[in-house]
């Protein structure tokens, strides 16, 4: 068996991964369906008795295989930041693999950090230069703190209860105007009553159920089926679990098939699936169309990731050569007569490996100290407060302000892995960008606020760069 400091040194930056990533980390170390997939992967390797190379390549293969990245968001969070800050998501998905197997041999993981590091319960960082965080990220990662309170034996499911009306009153639902109804009494038959542990009123229509499990348990399949038959009492299309997660279930009313799973979400700050579910459930932009489109349209994307994960499996499986060899002979036999494919195939090898997508490098600049004005600030400060500013006051073109919306152009020219702007009418991702929109040339747009300024990854002296050259 690997030992626990051969995990630690395989670690990206050792304890400084820890640091940076154990609020996410122990989000993922609770999450059962996660760890299951992780013991799969040390079983297999100690059955195979390999040795730690290769049971480092095994959990890369695994984490891709299994779309770890589209499946668990606590691990997307780790892989975008890492990939962010110049390295592969690879590393990531090692390094994740690692300190998992750490928490199996027992290992503190808050013993190996500072004690202004260490968390008792699951949380999430905030980007150092992105202070601003709209009403529902705000509302979203209040909700994780107060939730990730009852990661403990010793509290109740009654507190957990009142939490859980707090909640929802910070959502906007009001207990005082009945819209939450704390163990509603439902007849069944003629002695009988059930009570679910929240309903949610609009208008003294039933709208939303909600079934609680204290989150240091687990959801089971019973409190599912509790869920479902609440929601048939009661004419609800909607229902939730609250846990360790939050799970979301739609009762498409056209069919009487079972309700369908829509989205699961850990309880993980910043989560863009947290925050748009917040903005969804929230009493003053709730209507039970915006909430039925919501789960139709999370309901397509799952089956599009389905599919993905499907055709990828298919790809790489053995299947996969004969299939491509197939393709290829088709594909050349529009141009070459079908022998000579035929015999050119025969000598080739055709097989399909999964990695990471090929993305470009740019040579960083350097930072030249004697020659910044700027010296006092911060990155994420001088994008804020000098070049917002600057392009409302129309230091760039109309044609580069297009330029700036594209992606290929803000990486080269700012080191930015998104966007630069975007406009705020358009779908973006509300993490990436500051809350308060900017004019340019009549326009509302958002700033990037993903400004880093490290030694792999430093944003600063492109920033500066543009800044000098558009200065008047």
């Amino acid at each position: 068996m690997t030992d626990s400091q051969e995990y630690l040194n395989s670690l990206l930056g050792k304890e400084l991964f820890l640091e940076q990533f154990l609020p996410q980390l122990y989000a993922l170390s609770q999450d059962p369906g996660f760890m299951q997939i992780m013991n799969r992967i040390a079983h297999q390797a100690q059955s195979t008795h390999a040795d730690f190379a290769a049971e480092k390549d095994l959990a890369k293969e695994t984490f891709y295989r299994q779309g770890i990245y589209f499946n668990f968001p606590a691990y997307a969070q780790i892989a975008d930041r890492v990939k962010e800050q110049g390295y592969a998501k690879a590393s990531a998905a090692i390094s994740t693999y690692c300190v998992m197997q750490m928490l199996q041999q027992g290992v503190d993981l808050n013993g190996l950090v500072g004690e202004d590091k260490q968390i008792p319960v699951v949380a999430s960082v905030v980007p150092e230069d992105d202070p601003n965080l709209d009403e529902d990220a705000q509302r979203w990662n209040e909700i994780c703190f107060l939730v990730n309170r009852y990661r403990s034996p010793e509290a109740t499911e009654r507190d957990f209860q009142i939490e859980a009306e707090n909640i929802f009153e910070k959502l906007g639902w009001s207990r005082y105007k009945d819209e939450i109804i704390s163990q509603l009494s439902i007849p069944v038959g003629s002695a009988q009553t059930v009570r679910p542990d929240l309903v949610i009123q609009d208008g003294k229509q039933n709208v939303m159920v909600i079934e609680l499990k204290k989150p240091v348990k687990g959801i089971s399949s019973r409190n599912v089926d509790q869920l479902f038959s609440y929601m048939r009492l009661l004419k609800v299309d909607f229902g939730f679990l609250f846990g360790d997660v939050i799970q979301l279930y739609y009762d498409d009313p056209e069919t009487t098939d079972a309700p369908l799973p829509v989205i699961e979400v850990p309880f993980v700050a910043n989560s863009q699936d947290g925050i748009d579910l917040c903005n969804i459930i929230s009493h003053d932009s709730f209507s039970l169309s915006r909430m039925e489109e919501y789960c139709l349209s999370a309901l397509r994307r799952s089956s599009i990731e389905a599919q993905k994960a499907e055709l990828t499996d298919l790809i790489s499986s053995s299947q996969g050569s004969d299939l491509l060899r197939q393709a290829l002979f088709q594909f050349f036999c529009e141009k070459y007569p079908p022998t000579v494919v035929d015999d050119v195939l025969d000598k080739v090898h055709v097989e399909a490996t999964l990695g990471e997508p090929k993305t470009s490098r740019i040579v960083p600049l350097e930072v030249s100290p004697t020659n910044e004005p700027y010296s006092a600030m911060k990155v994420g400060e001088i994008a804020k407060n000098v070049l917002g500013p600057m392009l409302e006051s129309g230091a760039a073109s109309e044609d580069e302000v297009q330029q700036m919306q594209d992606t290929a152009f803000s990486k080269t020219t700012f080191d930015l892995n998104y966007p630069l702007l975007v406009r705020v009418s358009a779908p973006h991702d509300r993490r990436r960008y500051y809350a308060t929109p900017i004019t340019i040339h009549g326009f509302e747009y958002k700033l990037c606020s993903q400004w880093f300024e490290t030694t792999s990854n430093n944003d600063r002296p492109y920033l500066l760069r543009w800044i000098q050259r558009h200065e008047a």
